[in-house]
């Protein structure tokens, strides 16, 4: 392992950020990774200020199998849904540059949350899905 690498991995399990450069044949963009069982009110602050636009919780395909989280796509695409809500076909995100579909799942709040909107929601939400997992 290189000493960034070595130095990325020690940060990022002492809760500290951690930037990642994607690849220019996927999104091209660096994301800011934060430890889900560190998330602070603050750290949700400095996502949103830092990185703006949508935050959302990285978990492994084993997580999503063993919560059985669907892929957005697979919904948009249930001919039984679709049949009731016309706009889920328009949703489909099937000509990405990167992937096949797009690696997103429903958004959830923990029961604890009250708008789920705040950085303390957020930041609650967070963690306790990360001692779940």
């Amino acid at each position: 392992m290189t000493n960034s690498i070595e130095a990325a991995v020690t940060a990022f399990a002492n809760g500290l950020p951690v930037c990642l450069f994607d690849s220019e044949k996927r999104e091209g963009e660096t994301d800011l990774l934060f430890s889900a069982q560190h998330a602070t009110p603050a750290t949700m602050r400095q996502l949103r200020q830092d990185c703006g636009g949508l935050l959302f919780l990285a978990i492994g395909h084993e997580v999503g199998e063993r919560f059985g989280l669907p892929f957005l796509q697979d919904l948009h695409t249930q001919p039984e849904l679709v049949s009731r809500f016309d706009v889920l076909s328009e949703l489909v995100t099937n000509d990405l540059r990167y992937d096949s579909r797009s690696a997103f799942t429903l958004s959830l709040n923990h029961r604890k949350t009250y708008t789920g909107i705040t950085d303390k929601d957020r930041s609650l939400t967070t963690r306790r899905f990360a001692e779940l997992t």
